[in-house]
């Protein structure tokens, strides 16, 4: 036998069992490609048309979200009324062309199986877990210098305590920051003040930025009046706190620096006469140095 007819009689049975589809796309993205551009591809593929608009068998497509992210594309052929197989396809990337080209070379396998199958889709690869927000907490002891506690420049010394969660946290501090004193004719003022700050932060790496509430109180003294005056002043001021954290393993250090405002007005009076106001404005800076969670 010559050898053009042996192709021809290996061909001819192929031929004959390749039968057209009609292609329905019944629910897909407006970005995805439609039946006419994926019929395109089918024959593309085939080298000939293989998608028919009176073909008997019907190849049923429905586009949708992926469980997780991305697209999957459901395939069936129906024939006869009854569903004859389905086949689902999937785009993890969520690229709708790349998908309906897959459903294309499907498409193509089912008018004519001498078109190479198209591959099996590889398992879906298991979705990275989320990095866990560990809960963040550090304590320490705190020194400071402030402005505005009191008549002049004064250190303070206390404790320090924050909680943080991914890039929010919580902090407290309790602080006394030290008497000082002031002149007033032939007496003298000594004030300090003792108070507990509450703030809630946003920590973009290290890096902490704050509104800062501080309440507690001043003691004040007058001393070499006719009259001796020892008071307690209530103080309510809000502000803000940024700063900065270093951490070695456990140990932490950081530095930090706060401008607040008062909502009260703190005065002394001695004989009937305003001795001593405290500013309304006062700013606070210092170190930090404790423990906390490891990194």
């Amino acid at each position: 036998m010559r050898p053009a007819a042996l192709v021809a009689c290996l061909l001819l049975p192929a031929l004959a069992a390749a039968r057209p589809v009609r292609l329905e796309i019944v629910e897909a993205p407006p970005a995805c490609p439609g039946v006419e551009a994926v019929a395109a591809a089918v024959a593309r593929h085939l080298g000939r048309p293989g998608v028919t608009a009176d073909a008997e068998r019907r190849v049923v497509v429905r586009v949708a979200a992926a469980p997780g992210a991305g697209l999957e594309a459901f395939v069936r052929l129906v024939h006869g009324g009854r569903a004859r197989g389905s086949r689902r396809l999937r785009s993890p990337q969520g690229d709708c062309a790349e998908l309906m080209n897959a459903v294309a070379l499907q498409v193509a396998f089912l008018v004519d199986p001498l078109v190479a199958p198209p591959p099996e889709p590889p398992p879906d690869a298991p979705a990275e877990p989320a990095p866990p927000s560990t809960l963040d907490w550090a304590v320490g002891a705190l020194g400071a210098g402030a402005w505005g506690a009191g008549p002049t420049l004064t250190g303070g010394v206390g404790l320090d305590a924050a909680l943080g969660w991914g890039a929010w946290g919580v902090g407290l501090d309790a602080r006394h920051d030290l008497a000082t004193a002031t002149e007033h004719g032939e007496g003298t003022i000594d004030v300090a003040r003792t108070t507990v700050g509450l703030r809630g932060c946003w920590r973009p790496g290290g890096w902490a930025a704050c509104a800062l509430l501080r309440g507690g109180a001043r003691h004040a003294s007058a001393a070499g009046f006719d009259a001796t005056e020892d008071l307690t002043l209530p103080v309510v001021a809000a502000g803000a706190r940024g700063g900065y954290a270093w951490r070695l393993g456990r140990v932490r250090l950081a530095v930090f620096a706060e401008v607040t405002a008062d909502l009260n007005a703190n005065r002394l009076r001695v004989d009937d006469t305003v001795a001593w106001s405290a500013d309304t404005v006062g700013a606070a800076a210092g170190l930090v140095v404790g423990v906390g969670a490891p990194r």
